[in-house]
């Protein structure tokens, strides 16, 4: 058994112009380990950093602008007085993380082990924004109700900040023997959220305006939101045959959100404070066989009920548009699958049928400041094939293929549009629905040659590889329109990976070419209607996201 001390260490940066206007993105990470062995003992300190700094490019463009000008960005546009446009380059989002972890396993026989880990978490960003004609009254600055004349809208930059502590505790201990494995343990969780708005300028004020009082009064907007949340599970798989294993598990989950302060947009369209309180408590139970005979032949069953809570985000906005609140959806989730593993060849097949309840989506309907609402719809299913196949008929050669057949169903879906011509909302049911960005069938297959693996030499572990990847239609949203859809697309990449021994580590030379075949197509998009009546009854906006053409990359590495 290895005693003593060691250390492991790893830096990555990265850095890409993108494809569309501002679509950059420049991040770093490092990882170091410092750990200690002895005997049935394990002590292991981990710390791990993540930074990223990247253009905001969320906003998509138009379908007019998609067929003229794919790489248009209008996020940070704004216009001179001479009528020029210009565009602010530092619209952006940032955002950095630290982890710090701490774990300690202990082997105390062949069968029994328990294993403990402490992590703390610090994030800190915001994004940055320039805004034209905001009004000065919805950030809090002083307007003169006096004086006809007086500013009240103005060109502004000003920030969105964040900073979130996470404290973790994680508890397992595992029993292995030859025919029984049970884990038992818990899971308990902290997480403290703070969100906060700095206006950096307003131009009616001038570059030397004193902002600092209103940031320091109270930022225009500051909330927070806390997440406590604890589970106990526990673990069993009995062999009960020697071609057969039972399996179950029961997981036993408390949550509890405290929501607290002012958002964005409650001095201009919500006048509220968000004081929000609520515990949900959850059992998920699985159960499952597995079947193995033959070392080729593996077969299982499997059922089980899952549950997912609403996110910070889900909640805010639905306390401030939704007629009812938001609750948590549940899943029943049934699985079956059969894989085969042979010497050159092997294939496997998943069958699942998800069911749900309450499931969380959006309905058109907004919140004040303008922002989609998710709402509890009342049933909906995921069912379909998963199919999974690779033959490798010698050391230079390997095939790999996989697609997913399925059925997105919403059950009875009712879409809500505002209505400008009668006020409040205009009710549209649509019955029986596909669920918005979900393809009814995904697809890929893989060709890896190694031209020179029978060859000594420093190119003996060079591949070439191939990718085709197909995406079926996807709808815009909820409502099974044919023309808010995403149109099917096939895109295909190809690349040279090339490790090469460097004195005691590895340099690894690579070079890609996606979007080989230079398609033209957008992988997401969203859309706002509303009724306004007359001739053209229908308003819409609509946000697409083109994928870049042909393009190339090149990375070296070096590890040691």
């Amino acid at each position: 058994t290895p005693s003593g001390l060691y250390f492991n260490m790893a830096y990555t940066k990265g850095r890409t112009d993108g494809y569309i206007r501002n679509g950059f993105v420049r991040t770093q990470s490092a990882f170091a380990v410092l750990g200690w062995l002895h005997g049935n003992n394990s002590l292991r300190l981990t710390w791990l950093m993540g930074d990223q700094r990247s253009g905001i490019t969320w906003d998509g463009i138009s379908p007019e602008q998609y067929a003229t000008d794919r790489r248009q960005n209008t996020s940070g546009m704004w216009t001179d007085d001479e009528g020029i446009i210009h565009f602010y380059d530092n619209q952006t989002d940032n955002y950095r993380q630290h982890h710090l972890q701490l774990n300690w396993s202990r082997q105390w026989t062949d069968a029994l082990s328990w294993s403990n880990t402490l992590n703390y978490t610090r994030g800190d960003g915001y994004d940055e924004y320039y805004k034209t004609d905001r009004k000065l009254a919805a950030f809090g600055l002083p307007v003169s109700p006096q004086d006809p004349d007086a500013v009240t809208v103005s060109d502004m930059i000003y920030r969105k900040c964040m900073g979130n502590d996470l404290l973790v505790f994680k508890s397992d201990l595992k029993y292995q023997s030859r025919e029984l494995e049970l884990t038992a343990g818990v899971h308990l969780s902290r997480y403290w959220g703070q969100h906060w708005g700095k206006l950096l300028w307003v131009k009616e004020w001038g570059d030397d305006a004193d902002l600092s009082p209103y940031n320091d009064r109270y930022a225009w907007y500051r909330n927070t939101g806390n997440k406590d949340d604890g589970s106990a599970f526990v673990r069993g798989e009995y062999r009960i045959f020697p071609w057969a294993v039972v399996y179950g598990d029961l997981q036993y989950r408390r949550i509890g959100y405290v929501l607290d302060g002012y958002d964005d947009d409650h001095l201009s369209k919500w006048d509220g404070r968000m004081d929000y309180r609520k515990t949900w408590e959850f059992l998920n139970p699985r159960a499952g066989v597995t079947f193995d005979w033959h070392p080729a032949h593996r077969a299982y069953l499997s059922a089980a009920v899952g549950h997912r809570e609403p996110g910070r985000s889900d909640i805010k906005d639905n306390i401030k548009g939704a007629p009812e609140p938001i609750r948590p959806e549940r899943m029943l989730d049934f699985e079956a699958g059969y894989a085969y593993t042979g010497p050159a060849f092997s294939a496997s097949v998943n069958l699942y049928a998800m069911e749900y309840k309450d499931m969380l989506l959006e309905t058109g309907r907004l919140s004040s400041s303008g922002y989609a609402i998710k709402e509890n719809v009342s049933r909906g299913w995921r069912r379909g094939m998963e199919l999974q196949a690779a033959w490798q008929p010698g050391k230079a050669l390997r095939l790999d293929a996989n697609a997913t057949f399925s059925v997105n169903r919403l059950a009875d879906f009712t879409a809500y549009y505002e209505d400008w011509e009668s006020g409040g909302y205009k009710v549209v049911p649509c019955g029986r629905t596909t669920m918005l960005m979900s393809p009814s069938a995904v697809g890929m297959v893989r060709a890896t040659i190694r031209p020179l693996v029978t060859a000594r030499g420093p190119f003996s572990r060079l591949a070439w590889v191939w990718d085709g990847k197909y995406v079926g239609s996807q709808y815009w949203d909820n409502t099974e329109s044919p023309d808010r859809c995403i149109p099917a697309y096939f895109v295909v990449h190809t690349g040279l990976n090339c490790p090469l021994r460097v004195g005691k580590g590895t340099l690894t030379l690579s070079g890609d070419v996606n979007n080989l075949l230079n398609r033209d197509y957008y992988a997401y998009a969203w859309v706002y209607r509303a009724w306004q009546g007359g001739d053209d009854p229908w308003y819409q906006e609509a946000g697409l996201y083109p994928q870049a053409p042909v393009n190339f990359m090149l990375r070296l590495r070096y590890s040691f």
